[in-house]
């Protein structure tokens, strides 16, 4: 089964915006799909989020590019 991890942006949550709706799209595709909230969105720190992810994340790459994370597996 493939995964998809979505990150939301600065000062976002998990329940903004498009997330639910992109997590409920993908699940009916098949994927497996986790959405994260991301620790201090109000001021966020990139070392504070990627070793969020590190924990949260086991064996992937991640590549920031703009305002969100890809993440190449």
């Amino acid at each position: 089964m493939k995964r998809v991890y979505i990150i939301h942006g600065w000062d976002f949550n998990s329940k903004m915006h498009w997330y639910p709706w992109l997590e409920a799209e993908l699940k009916k595709k098949g994927f497996k799909v986790t959405v994260f909230d991301m620790p201090n969105t109000q001021n966020p720190k990139i070392e504070e989020w990627v070793s969020y992810l590190e924990l949260k994340i086991k064996d992937v790459i991640l590549y920031l590019r703009y305002n969100f994370f890809v993440i190449d597996i």
